[in-house]
């Protein structure tokens, strides 16, 4: 028997207002995996993660999460029940230094019976935010930010976590730390990982499946190595 099905997207049409972005979406993440959603800039990533999330979008279809519909419920609800969302837009309170900003993360926890991550484990994994501690989240690098923003949703420790494009903008050794936190904390935990990026090669870093968006819609499904070992895939819908 394959593994539980963590998130499953079925029929997903999402609109902004007379808008419409996403068409027919069908997706699923399965419990342990890393997936990768791939797409050029435009080509509704951050719109499908929205939807997900309930953050935006009129959406059309259904969203089941640990075997339950949860289409259309509220973000926080989401979080209660055990996904951690890092969206492209970072959310750091710029004045809370970075230990604040860790805590807000024991909000997300609800009612599962969960011990937050304490900022010692936290800086276990991201050594760089550790000498950082005091530091205000206005006075972070971009980068910074993003290390920060991902440690923060680990706090509530998430049975699934969705990130959106964390590489972009990034300068490569922020990138290099980035991956290096992304992986030891799949290590660490199993954690399921839902991923959105335009970097092809810090993907296929990370990812186990691979699914492919051009606008709007489902394009290519299949396993990293699949992907891998047909360049006509990314030559056709990923390069600019």
């Amino acid at each position: 028997m394959g593994a539980a099905t963590e998130l499953e997207v079925r029929g997903l049409d999402a609109f902004y207002g007379t808008s419409h972005i996403l068409h027919h979406v069908d997706l699923e993440v399965p419990a342990g995996s890393a997936v990768v959603v791939l797409g050029r800039n435009g080509a509704g990533k951050t719109t499908l993660f929205r939807s997900i999330m309930n953050l935006g979008p009129t959406v059309k279809g259904s969203v089941r999460l640990f075997g339950k519909d949860v289409t259309g419920r509220p973000t926080y609800g989401l979080a209660r029940a055990g996904v951690g969302f890092v969206p492209d837009d970072r959310r750091i309170y710029s004045g809370f230094d970075v230990v604040e900003n860790l805590r807000l993360g024991n909000f997300a926890k609800g009612s599962r019976d969960v011990e937050p991550m304490t900022p010692e484990e936290v800086f276990a994994v991201f050594p760089l935010l550790e000498r950082l501690a005091g530091r205000k989240g206005g006075q972070l690098s971009g980068g910074e930010q993003q290390l920060l923003a991902i440690a923060r949703a680990m706090v509530a420790r998430p049975k699934l976590m969705l990130l959106d494009e964390p590489s972009e903008g990034l300068a490569p050794v922020i990138v290099r730390s980035l991956l290096d936190a992304v992986l030891d904390l799949r290590e660490r935990t199993g954690m399921t990982l839902l991923l959105a990026e335009q970097n092809v090669p810090f993907a296929m870093r990370v990812a186990t499946d691979v699914y492919v968006v051009e606008e709007g819609e489902i394009v290519y499904q299949g396993t990293r190595e699949a992907f891998e070992a047909d360049p006509s895939i990314k030559e056709r819908y990923l390069m600019v």
